[in-house]
Parts: C-alpha cells; structure tokens; sequence
C-alpha cells in the first residue's frame, strides 16, 4: 500500500512537526519546522502567511533546511502541504547549506 506521504507534506515526528524534502518507499528527508527562532539559522527559510496558513503552521516559524531521514514508518500526517513554490524555496536552502558545509569542512 503507498503511503499518503509525499514531498511537500507536514508530518508529526517526536515531538515535532517538520516537512518531507524527499520521500522513498522506506524513508523520508525531514526538515524541522522552528517556532519563532532566534537567532536565525543560515539555512532557514520563512513561508509567507499563505504558505504559513497552508502548512498549518504560526506565521513566525520557518522551515530549517538542513534534512535528515527517518523511516517513513516513524512519522504521522500533520496536515499541510507546501506549494511547489515554498518547496523550491526550501530545496535552494538545502543546496546552499550542503555547499555552505562542504566549504567549510575543505
């Protein structure tokens, strides 16, 4: 049976909700969803409210684009899906940070 989970979607993981930057048949890519950080991280990318009310995030939290996977049986639907605008967004900010990273690591 494939799962209702696909890029773009806001799941619960934890304690925590993040959105999938890539899903397979096992695992996902998540990134963290942060409430009002701060600082700000390099790598964080703000929805506008839409994107926000969308989501069904707070209008203050940003999407933190440094992903990690999980096993897709390990995280729950929240609700939300990320306009393929938001998630180019979000793609660019995870490319930036892997360049950002490599850089710094040389």
């Amino acid at each position: 049976m494939l799962s209702p989970i696909q890029t773009g979607s806001v799941v619960w993981w934890r304690n925590g909700r993040y959105l999938v930057a890539s899903v397979t048949d096992r695992s996902v890519a998540i990134c963290p969803i942060e409430i009002d950080p701060c600082p700000r991280h390099r790598a964080d990318v703000a929805p506008d409210w839409f994107e926000a009310l969308n989501l069904r995030i707070d209008s203050g939290s940003v999407i933190r684009c440094v992903p990690f996977g999980v096993p897709v049986s390990s995280v729950v639907l929240a609700g939300g899906l990320a306009f393929n605008t938001l998630m180019a967004r979000v793609q660019l900010g995870i490319s930036k940070e892997v360049q950002a990273r490599a850089f710094e690591d040389a």
